[in-house]
């Protein structure tokens, strides 16, 4: 990570320079977010699909021990890791075309069975996540990745990413949605102000698939394959106090 402990990182109130405890720190910072945004697409009559990829890149140095040096998590991460990953619930929600909210009310569960006591927000295990938008099967129909959400129930406030109203619309997952003791990275700026960023330090694209069997003419039927990867939009959240 080398030995850079400061950042510079522009905000709408010009350039804040923040002094963190550790090199580590100072990356996340670059990647604190408060939530991620990105559209969608899984309209039957394009044949389309859309998974959407969410990677905490600096995750294991706060909660795997052999790169922490620490038994308990560090934050902004507040779950260890264990042999089942290191889960942590955030909340998802769906948009249409128009920015109608798509809230799904009342409780299902989607995939597997979920283990006892289990919450009711979707889980991210991993550093690297793949959500199957609107699937619940558990199959990565196009990167095949065995990294899937734990997506074991709807949320009954917001929306589940595998039972969505719409099929094309924006999605957004929220990192600051505790109301006691929401995750952050805490530095503090050349002055002695306290800067605080909230969400987690968290990188994503999406990527959709578009099938055309109607290509050709009266005598010849082509199959057409096309896919995109497209880049997610972020939110911070910083608050300064002296």
């Amino acid at each position: 990570m080398g030995n850079v402990t400061k950042t510079s990182i522009e905000t709408d109130n010009g350039v804040l320079k923040t002094n963190w405890q550790t090199s580590v720190d100072a990356v996340s910072a670059l990647f604190m977010s408060s939530q991620k945004l990105n559209d969608f697409v899984i309209s039957d009559n394009i044949g389309a699909e859309t998974e959407w990829i969410t990677t905490f890149p600096t995750k294991r140095f706060y909660v795997d021990p052999n790169f922490s040096g620490s038994v308990l998590p560090i934050p902004p991460f507040k779950i260890g890791l264990s042999e089942f990953g290191s889960c942590e619930n955030h909340r998802f929600k769906a948009f249409g075309r128009e920015q109608q909210l798509g809230m799904q009310m009342g409780s299902v569960p989607i995939f597997d069975p979920p283990p006892p006591n289990y919450n009711i927000f979707p889980e991210y295990c991993w550093s690297v996540n793949v959500s199957d938008v609107n699937q619940g099967d558990n199959e990565n129909s196009i990167l095949d990745s065995q990294l899937w959400l734990n997506d074991w129930q709807s949320d009954p406030d917001y929306a589940s990413v595998s039972d969505l109203s719409f099929d094309t619309g924006w999605m957004q997952t929220d990192y600051v949605d505790e109301i006691t003791n929401p995750s952050k990275l805490t530095g503090t700026g050349d002055n002695g102000e306290i800067h605080e960023f909230f969400g987690k330090p968290v990188v994503g694209f999406n990527i959709q698939k578009y099938v055309n069997g109607a290509l050709g003419d009266e005598n010849t039927s082509v199959l057409a394959n096309y896919a995109v990867i497209k880049r997610d939009k972020y939110k911070r959240k910083i608050v300064i106090t002296e």
